[in-house]
């Protein structure tokens, strides 16, 4: 049986996007200057905090992320993490 998705994994992952793990730059300094923070209320609850003033759904845009659970990457660092984001956005930019 799978595990349900939870405020807690959209906060892993936007932790990761931020820490070390990430090589490449653009998203480092993506997540760490767009998206202020993050606050998890409760499972099913949480709040991004913008680094400017923006509508609630130009906010979750912002976000533009599946979220994955920290038991998804068990050694905590993802194999192929990387290349999988650059594959994504290269097709929501049209260029593969």
């Amino acid at each position: 049986m799978a595990n349900p998705i939870t405020s807690k994994d959209f906060s892993f992952v936007f932790d990761y996007m931020r820490s070390e793990h990430i090589k490449a730059p653009w998203y480092k300094d993506y997540f760490t200057n767009k998206i202020a923070g993050i606050t998890v209320y409760d499972n099913y609850t949480f709040a991004l905090h913008s680094a400017d003033p923006l509508a609630n759904d130009e906010l979750l845009m912002r976000l533009n992320i599946m979220p994955k659970p920290s038991h998804f990457y068990p050694n905590g660092d993802p194999q192929g993490l990387h290349q999988a984001l650059q594959l994504e956005s290269r097709t929501r930019h049209g260029t593969v």
